[in-house]
């Protein structure tokens, strides 16, 4: 019997990894070490912010743009996002939890509750239609830590493909010198709650 309980042990799959046959649904790269993730909450949302694109917008929130923009979070935990565009999500808080926030800025006078759009979206210099962040964080020094990805060194696409209102499936491959992201995911709109 003891045998059995302890046979079964060995079945379970460590943190980061699913336990399913097959590629991992997104690779994670950081620190020269490639990490399997399988997102169980997969959320997106849509809301207005203020770009910062000059120098002068840092000290002048007069000169920062308006934008709509699209965030998409993934996690192998419960995230419990509460609502768009606020950091109102509970953190990483053991080994083998990662998240994946991915920022895409719509385009120049798209509407807050516009859907994103499909089609390939790439980091640039140059604001609106374009990958803006992508962040992975991790569990590390015992707290949520996070890399980005973004800036003139970042490279690749995130590619959405056509779906519902509520729903949003996507191919992802972002890198830059300090990691990668690589994977399909798909997500649902995100229900705030107040």
């Amino acid at each position: 019997m003891l045998s059995a309980l302890l046979a079964g042990c060995a079945d379970s799959p460590r943190p980061g990894q699913s336990g399913q046959d097959g590629p991992p649904a997104i690779t994670l790269n950081f620190d020269g070490e490639a990490v399997p993730f399988e997102p169980t909450y997969a959320t997106f949302s849509t809301y207005r912010k203020n770009l910062v694109l000059t120098d002068a917008a840092i000290a002048n929130p007069q000169e920062r743009v308006p934008a709509t923009v699209h965030r998409i979070l993934l996690a192998n935990y419960d995230l419990q996002a509460a609502r768009a565009g606020l950091e109102d999500f509970r953190r990483i808080h053991s080994p083998g939890q990662f998240r994946v926030d991915i920022q895409i800025e719509a385009g120049m006078d798209t509407p807050a509750d516009a859907p994103i759009r499909p089609g390939e979206y790439r980091p640039a210099s140059t604001p609106f239609n374009r990958v803006g962040t992508v962040l992975i964080a991790r569990y590390r020094n015992g707290r949520d830590s996070v890399t980005l990805l973004g800036g003139r060194e970042a490279s690749g696409l995130v590619r959405i493909l056509p779906a519902a209102a509520m729903e949003v499936s996507a191919e992802i491959d972002i890198a830059d010198a300090d990691g990668s992201v690589r994977g399909t995911f798909t997500a649902h709109r995100l229900q705030e709650t107040p």
